[in-house]
């Protein structure tokens, strides 16, 4: 190395060093080992900077993949708790909504969270939303349960395994890229350490310098790796912790959907809350009731390191609180988010709660007038009949309906009539016993259950007090208003009798009282309700036994009294019930015409009737005898009645005179108007018969009037002759005059013997029937009795010769 000097403008030397061959080749070999080892550390630093970015990208993709994991887990549980009938679909649905907006989000690679999911994990997706399609809206119907979770369990199990297993993978993928990176890591340090040993064999002070920039580097990198395995390990706790909220999340939400004590649910609250902190323990409050989980031993009066109030408070105790007991220093934001959201939880379970217990009295309970509802009426009554039944003591229903408050209604407004209804149920709630239930059972009618009674009397004494009270006048929003009461008692006579036959017969005698009048009490009779009940059975086994053929159909002939040739033959019914004697129509005509059933009967016997009157014909027997048949009036207005007929006439092949009807007096007044079906088959051919003429109901001037062919005597006339008796023996001779004046036939009912016949004769009674000429008998029978009198059409004509008018 030689240092020479070198002339310049100034005049002065400048020194300068030159280094010989060898100097420079060394020196031209320190240049190529400093560019070398300065290209390895930026080749190093680029690739530290990579890992940098590859990492975040790498953290970005796992934060994206967590929150699909936990969206697709609550979607997961929302299906299951659709399956247990916990939720409804629209739950599931809300899920699924929430679920798709994650999978959308785009993290820092420009990959949404979608496509880094996988294809495999969409095609689970897909198919639990193949399933949740099929679900049926709303809750899960029972019966439909067992077949919609076994299809959709495996879907949903599938979905939540690899939703779990996003967070795996990325993970996975993060500690693979930084053993990578270690490995490259030494390789570099190593080619820079060869470096460092040759530049040392040409400057010293170049090596060191070298050997302290790769100490440093690797010491910082050694960090860097540390701390980021500490960062890995605090968000794999806060992941941890975190599930344990969505789990504790899903737990209250379960709690309160099936509405669970609230003790119960703030304990969960609690629970989950302590979990998210890290183990503090934590405290719900609510009016009295105080939560602390975990429970341990010890002194509660730790500071509070973060606490939030909810809702307002029960009993006036102010609102309710959720706590952490710990230093304020030990909580994180995870730790004060997860409180927040288990505070809000607990605020939904009271508002829940009160709901329901609004909806529990709203259920219970009239909204007008907040007595109880008729439902709960008829449960406490079932229980009621129960106790009376098994303690034999006394219990009676009282049904009272207001009188005269639809008027008040109309005139005086609605506003008006609730007011009165208020103030009706709270006069009623006054004078009852405190064990008494009072009830409005709808409208302007209220119910009162009277139990445990120790004299029945004492409900008729309380009706009347009631009807007294709900009778005096009222004076609602300034204005006068005046009704009356009508009640009806029943007592629980009979323990077979159930609530609601209990009410039913209350109402009935309630509307004994209304129909008395109004303004009374009235108590139900049960010995009614059974004959009504006997009745019903016979209408029902009636109407049954018309299509059984249990019901038959005997003749009675009609003839001359002075020479017994036949003029007529009655149709009476018969009917022969099964485990009973014959029946006669006195029994059951009475109960057919009042549930309806006479006129499937009448149509019955007139068929039959006329039938056997057509066969008897074909054989050459009765020519011109009409067959007189009893019909109701019911039947006779009944629709198509005359066509029926007439059909049935045709049908047979008889005349419209081959058929007498007939009908009792009031029957007649109730069809005797022009246009009227008896009108119409009179213009026809077909006659009437008034019925049982002189029962006590008939009038002699009523014979003007009525639409009338023929008059039947009632048996008492023909029975009161054998005493000769000048009353009725003036009095039948009136009515023969004046039939005779109307040219109406007579025909004597109930003959019996040989002296009423001669009576009647010699008054002039041309035709009569009873059992001196022939009981009632069956087709064959009467056939025979025709056959063995040889009657011929001719000698008929004589007897009955008049027209039909």
């Amino acid at each position: 190395m030689r240092i020479d000097g070198e002339q310049v403008r100034t005049g002065t030397v400048v020194p300068r060093l030159r280094l010989n061959r060898g100097q420079l080749a060394l020196l031209a070999v320190l240049v190529l080992l400093l560019v070398g080892l300065v290209g390895a550390l930026v080749s190093a630093q680029n690739d530290a900077r990579r890992h940098t970015d590859a990492s975040t990208r790498t953290e970005a993709s796992a934060t994206n993949a967590l929150y699909t994991m936990r969206e697709s887990l609550n979607y997961s549980l929302a299906v299951q708790r659709y399956l247990l009938g916990a939720e409804p679909r629209r739950s599931a649905q809300i899920a699924r909504a929430l679920l798709a907006q994650r999978l959308s989000i785009v993290d820092e690679t420009g990959v949404s969270a979608g496509a880094a999911a996988g294809s495999e994990y969409l095609a689970a997706l897909r198919a639990v939303d193949d399933q949740v399609a099929k679900f049926p809206a709303g809750v899960a119907p029972l019966n439909q349960r067992p077949t919609l979770s076994s299809a959709a369990t495996p879907a949903v199990d599938t979905l939540s395994s690899l939703a779990r297993h996003l967070v795996d993978d990325k993970t996975a993928e993060f500690r693979a890229q930084s053993r990578a990176y270690d490995a490259q890591l030494v390789q570099t340090r190593l080619v820079e350490l060869a470096l460092l040993l040759l530049s040392l064999a040409v400057a010293a002070v170049l090596v060191a310098w070298v050997a302290v920039s790769v100490r440093r580097s690797h010491v910082a990198a050694s960090a860097a790796l540390a701390a980021q395995e500490d960062e890995l390990g605090r968000t794999q706790g806060r992941l941890d912790r975190m599930a344990a909220l969505d789990r504790g999340h899903a737990r209250v939400l379960e709690l309160i959907a099936e509405r669970a004590e609230l003790s119960e649910v703030f304990a969960a609250t609690a629970e989950a809350v302590s979990e998210v902190s890290g183990g503090h323990a934590t405290r719900v409050t609510w009016g009295s009731l105080e939560i602390v989980r975990p429970e341990r031993a010890g002194d509660r009066s730790t500071a509070v390191g973060w606490s939030s109030r909810f809702g307002a408070g029960r009993d006036d105790d102010g609102p309710g609180e959720v706590a952490i007991l710990a230093h304020p220093g030990l909580l994180d934001d995870a730790a004060r988010t997860g409180a927040m959201r288990c505070r809000d939880l607990a605020r939904l379970a009271v508002e829940t709660d009160r709901a329901a217990q609004r909806l529990s009295f709203q259920a219970r309970h009239d909204a007008l007038t907040g007595l109880t509802t008729r439902h709960v009426l008829l449960g406490q009554l079932d229980e009621q009949l129960f106790i009376a039944g098994r303690g034999g003591v006394e219990l009676a229903v009282l049904f009272c309906d207001l009188d005269g408050f639809r008027v008040v209604n109309d005139e005086l407004g609605h506003g008006t009539g609730d007011a009165l209804l208020i103030e009706a149920a709270a006069r009623l709630l006054a004078e009852v016993r405190d064990i008494d239930i009072v009830a409005r059972h709808g409208g302007d009618e209220f119910v009162v259950l009277c139990p445990m009674l120790t004299d029945p009397g004492q409900a008729v004494v309380l009706a009347e007090r009631l009807r007294r009270v709900l009778s005096a006048p009222y004076l609602v929003d300034g204005r006068d208003a005046q009704v009356g009461v009508s009640i009806g008692v029943c007592y629980a006579e009979d323990p077979n009798v159930g609530s609601h036959e209990l009410m039913r017969a209350a109402d009935l005698a309630m509307r004994r009282a209304k129909l008395l009048g109004g303004a009374q009490v009235a108590v139900f009779d049960w010995s009614v309700e059974r004959r009504h009940a006997a009745m019903n059975d016979i209408g029902r086994d009636l109407a049954r036994g018309i299509g059984r053929g249990e019901l038959h159909v005997l003749y009675q002939p009609v003839v001359g009294l002075d020479d017994e040739r036949l003029t007529a033959v009655e149709a009476l019914v018969r009917w022969d019930r099964p485990g009973d004697e014959m029946w006669l129509p006195d029994r059951f005509l009475p109960v057919a015409e009042n549930d309806g059933t006479i006129v499937d009967l009448d149509r019955w016997v007139l068929r039959t009737a006329l039938a056997s009157l057509a066969a008897w014909r074909e054989r050459g027997l009765a020519a011109d005898v009409p067959m007189t048949v009893n019909v109701a009036v019911s039947d006779v207005l009944a629709p198509g009645f005359a066509d029926d007929v007439l059909f049935m006439l045709d049908d047979l092949g008889l005349p419209a005179t081959a058929l007498v009807l007939e009908l009792r007096e009031h029957g007649l007044v109730d069809v005797a108007i022009e246009g009227s079906p008896l009108a119409l088959l009179r213009s026809r051919g077909v006659r009437v018969c008034l019925d049982d003429f002189g029962t006590g109901t008939s009038s002699i001037t009523a014979l003007r009037e009525l639409p009338v062919d023929v008059v039947k005597l009632d048996r008492s006339l023909a029975a009161s002759l054998d005493g000769a008796d000048p009353g009725q023996v003036a009095l039948l001779e009136s009515v023969l005059l004046l039939a005779a004046a109307l040219r109406l036939d007579v025909v004597a009912e109930g003959v019996e013997t040989v002296a009423e016949r001669a009576t009647l004769t010699d008054l002039g009674v041309i035709a009569g029937q009873g059992w001196l000429f022939g009981r009632p008998m069956t087709t064959d029978a009467l056939q025979q009795w025709m056959l063995d009198r040889a009657s011929t059409p001719s000698q008929v004509a004589e007897v009955w010769p008049l027209p039909v008018r």
